[in-house]
């Protein structure tokens, strides 16, 4: 009886609590939705949307470009050590390890090829729009960059623009893909391993399970070579990247100023580059980690294999029984020990972070189309 009491006291001010809160809580929604009002009739909002893709550009291509330049004297060991890890993955198989560098040198021309060319597209509608949307005829027309009291050539101003924008945006982009390209090699690695233990049979011995560890634990110092170089611009250009998509969507669908082709041009396609850049990018992380995350599954099944072909042994072998441990070693390192990259430790680039950002990203384009209707 004296619980039951006690359970109702409880149940009422728990109530009382939250319907006194109510009020609050209905007041503050409140000042949040005139804040916002104020916020899109003022028109600030909207102009934030519309310089926050070139913002993020210009912001992009400094910090990658600074981070690079404080952080040169670790590519040199970084080099070294990816030549000793595909050298670690392929002992003694020359003809493998050339096939292996001769489809990096493809992929990696392919990728210079695709992120000029789509830069090359971003530049040249930008700079259509600009000419149209300002009527300049001629090179030696006058660019008016009111309320900034200067006037310069179109000339002049595609060579400043090019010089202090475009050059140093490529890059940027250049020094990104070279971290993501280390990322590529370390999965392609990976990929080799799990092949290595799938075709692993009757023939699997200790020594070899020896080199896995070997193999895994150099993979390990890997992943810490490439975050100590490359994961605040890896966090960076993600989260740069993913605020131009935002900007431009969310500026495209607000304003009334998109109405010629040019402008949907410029717009859709800046979101669409952009948006698969970042998306590109970040999926050789999400591999690594997922293949890193299949190595434990992988060993306890070799594991179990051999336990099971050693009992049915009349007598059991010794040999099978000290590759059973081995190989349990091996699982259990693989398992406490992810191949994960992380953006200052505390960003994990996996496939929960990449569909959580595009579902964030298309939420507030949600609430954007709301909001400025």
């Amino acid at each position: 009886m004296g619980s039951v009491a006690y359970s109702s006291v409880s149940v009422s001010s728990m109530l009382g609590k939250v319907f006194g809160a109510l009020p609050a809580q209905v007041a503050s929604e409140t000042l949040g939705k005139e804040s916002l009002d104020k916020a899109v009739k003022s028109g600030w909002l909207r102009n934030l949307l519309y310089y926050l893709p070139d913002l993020t550009a210009a912001a992009r291509s400094f910090i990658v470009l600074t981070i690079i330049l404080y952080k040169r004297s670790r590519w040199p060991a970084l080099r070294q050590h990816t030549l000793e890890l595909v050298k670690a993955c392929f002992p003694g198989d020359s003809d493998c390890e050339r096939r292996f560098y001769r489809k990096l040198k493809w992929n990696s021309l392919a990728l210079l090829v695709a992120t000029v060319i789509a830069y090359a597209y971003w530049v040249a509608v930008s700079w259509v729009e600009t000419i149209k949307a300002r009527n300049l005829t001629s090179f030696d027309g006058e660019v008016d960059f009111h309320p900034v009291p200067l006037n310069l050539t179109l000339r002049q101003y595609i060579e400043l623009d090019s010089v202090f924008r475009s050059f140093p945006f490529i890059l940027s982009v250049q020094a990104h893909l070279c971290g993501v390209f280390v990322v590529v090699i370390l999965s392609e690695t990976l990929t080799v391993l799990h092949l290595e233990m799938a075709q692993a049979g009757v023939e699997l011995t200790k020594e070899k399970v020896h080199r896995w560890f070997r193999v895994h634990t150099r993979m390990l110092h890997y992943v810490k070579e490439v975050s100590g170089m490359f994961q605040l611009i890896f966090l960076t250009t993600y989260v740069l990247d993913f605020l131009n998509v935002i900007g431009s969507l969310a500026f495209f669908i607000s304003s009334e100023l998109v109405t010629t082709n040019w402008s949907y041009l410029h717009y859709v396609g800046t979101s669409c580059i952009f948006g698969v850049y970042a998306t590109a990018s970040v999926v050789p992380l999400i591999q690594v980690h997922e293949k890193g995350a299949n190595l434990p599954e992988a060993a306890y099944l070799l594991a179990v294999a051999v336990k099971d072909q050693n009992e049915q042994l009349v007598v059991p072998d010794p040999n099978y029984t000290l590759l059973d441990k081995e190989l349990r070693r091996f699982e259990k390192s693989c398992r406490h020990h992810p191949l994960t990259f992380t953006g200052l430790s505390y960003v994990h680039f996996t496939r929960e972070l990449l569909f959580g950002t595009w579902t964030l990203t298309v939420s507030f384009l949600i609430v954007a189309n709301e909001l400025f209707k």
